[in-house]
């Protein structure tokens, strides 16, 4: 059934108020309805459907969805294309603030209701990935790379807006011509798998494997010598530690504004509400001459092993004695061989093993005066914090995680001091160790601006899917006009805040006389332990971290799937 004309007039306003810019609607004889960024082509459909189709492809235009060096990795492969739009939809329609009918909700949720990406480069990345994403529906319509106008469908309607990143520069890529009668490339389906029973390739292995098996009822063969298995890990789980494994509520809180200095919001509990660019966040190199040498940092290889098994993601691996899919140039290698009357090697499959790390981790180390106190067996506070952090830092390099650490102490809301021992993307060396004994500890303990600081790096330049803040204290915040329970509920607060932007927190206390129920007030919504010495995290680490990356995850998920209780 076409819309009428009086239809699409109405769903045009409907398109342009999802899109956030002019979006026009168009009957069409198309199969599936795509977007060119300018006008969406709608197929014949009853006016329900009309309204989802609208509905998704006006925020795929909305959320960047559309950019071109996003869609072209996926020309040719329908497959991955499907997959894609299904997260983006997700993604798109779970913007806080978006007018989607109730009706279109629920039918994006019941298309997936696993966890929404945060970005267009991760939904692509997912996508082309061996994750189980269940591909779109034909509602949803299609993207065809072809058909969108250059500039048209790039740029989102409001890339300030969270979740929706500035397009990728434009390198004059070429517009690849869309194939009508199947977005899937005839050469890319000839390799999906080359052991297809009608296909060129197979037959010309089999004259020279030699078959003898027969598979169903065509009277094809399969190779005799070659193991087909595939295999699954357990999950494994741990115990230990103060854990705790439900979400915060929403929060709502401002954003900080971006300056060369930070300037950060902090809960004020008496008034119930923020204060709004309260406190001034500046980075600086601990000051100070340093011994020497830097010393060596002890790994503790508890601490190591624990930190391999954590924040895993799959990665294919090549001439796999067993796995998923075929290798097809181990196949080729063992076919050659084979003719030339060797045995040949039979490890021809692909397999995607979880090895790949996929971890960030934000190390963030209390440096204020009061952890000069006694810690017990002759070393303060300080020193078991410091020894801790390094060991951290050290082993989840060494593991392959990427890891960033500071120190902070304040003076005052407007001078907290930020001090860099190690970022992203460098390294654990004699220079970034130095830097880690050159740190004193003094001053005051604004921790709220610290963890908003330390929250948004780990958002914005972890790279990872998986993030974390590791927050090692002593757990006492004081300083000027910051005490008692305003600066307890402001820690919280920023806690809190910082697993609604997925990123899992872990309170860790080493040799602290600070009173333990202090402690559970202070770190109650977050996974948290106390330890005599360090040497104890070990024991800790596995469950802790975990607990952690699942409520960041699952506050995640909750919020793609009912993102209206944003604003509740």
């Amino acid at each position: 059934m076409e819309p009428t004309d009086d239809e699409a007039s109405r769903y045009s306003l409907l398109a342009s108020s999802v899109a956030g810019r002019k979006l026009t609607v168009q009957a069409s004889d198309v199969a599936l309805a795509f977007t060119d960024g300018q006008t969406i082509f709608l197929p014949p459909c009853e006016p329900d459907a009309a309204v989802v189709i609208v509905v998704v492809q006006g925020a795929l235009v909305a959320a960047g969805s559309l950019e071109a060096r996003l869609v072209s990795r996926l020309v040719g492969r329908d497959k991955p294309l499907r997959r894609y739009l299904t997260l983006e939809a997700s993604r798109a329609l779970s913007e806080p603030g978006l007018p989607v009918p109730a009706a279109v909700e629920a039918t994006v949720r019941d298309s997936w209701p696993g966890e929404a990406p945060v970005s267009a480069q991760e939904s692509l990345r997912r996508a082309l990935g061996g994750e189980a994403v269940r591909p779109a529906p034909a509602a949803f319509g299609t993207i065809r790379r072809g058909k969108l106008i250059r500039g048209g469908a790039a740029q989102p309607a409001d890339p300030t807006l969270p979740g929706r990143e500035a397009p990728l520069p434009d390198d004059d890529l070429p517009d690849l011509p869309d194939d009508e009668g199947s977005d899937e490339s005839r050469l890319l389906k000839l390799f999906e798998n080359p052991l297809r029973f009608q296909s060129p390739i197979f037959k010309l292995l089999r004259n020279l494997i030699g078959m003898g098996r027969q598979i169903g009822g065509d009277g094809e063969a399969a190779p005799e010598d070659l193991p087909v298995s595939g295999s699954r890990r357990g999950r494994q789980t741990g115990v230990g530690a103060t854990i705790v494994t439900s979400a915060p509520a929403g929060l709502g809180a401002p954003v900080a504004e971006p300056a060369g200095d930070r300037f950060y919001h902090e809960w004020d509990c008496r008034s119930g509400r923020y204060r709004e660019h309260w406190c001034r966040v500046g980075a600086f190199d601990p000051a100070g001459v340093s011994a020497p040498t830097a010393g060596d940092i002890p790994v503790d290889p508890a601490v190591r092993r624990e930190l391999a098994r954590l924040g895993l993601a799959p990665r294919r691996h090549d001439r796999q004695a067993e796995g998923e899919t075929l290798d097809t140039t181990a196949l080729v290698d063992f076919a050659v061989a084979r003719a030339s009357g060797e045995a040949g090697g039979t490890r021809v499959y692909q397999a995607r093993l979880r090895t790949a790390h996929d971890l960030g981790v934000v190390v963030l180390l209390d440096a204020s005066g009061s952890t000069a106190e006694d810690g017990g067996a002759g070393a303060t506070v300080w020193d078991k914090q410091r020894r801790l952090a390094g060991s951290l830092i050290a082993a989840l390099e060494e593991v392959g995680d990427r890891v960033a650490g500071y120190g902070f102490m304040s003076h005052g809301r407007h001078d907290v001091r930020f001090l860099r021992v190690k970022e992203f993307d460098g390294r654990f060396d004699h220079a970034a160790r130095t830097r880690l004994r050159n740190i004193e500890p003094e001053g005051f303990t604004r921790m709220g601006a610290a963890i908003r600081h330390s929250a948004e790096l780990a958002a914005t330049q972890a790279g990872t899917s998986n993030r974390l803040l590791v927050v090692i204290s002593d757990g006492f915040p004081y300083d000027d006009g910051y005490e008692a329970r305003y600066a307890e509920q402001d820690t919280r607060r920023a806690l809190d805040e910082a697993v609604e932007r997925a990123v899992g927190c872990v309170c860790v206390s080493v040799g602290t006389s600070t009173d333990p129920a202090a402690l559970r007030r202070l770190w109650g919504n977050v996974s948290h332990v106390g330890m005599i010495e360090p040497g104890e995290l070990g024991r800790h680490l596995l469950p802790l971290f975990r607990a952690a990356l699942h409520v960041a995850r699952s506050r995640t998920h909750d919020e793609a799937r009912w993102p209206r209780r944003r604003s509740a």
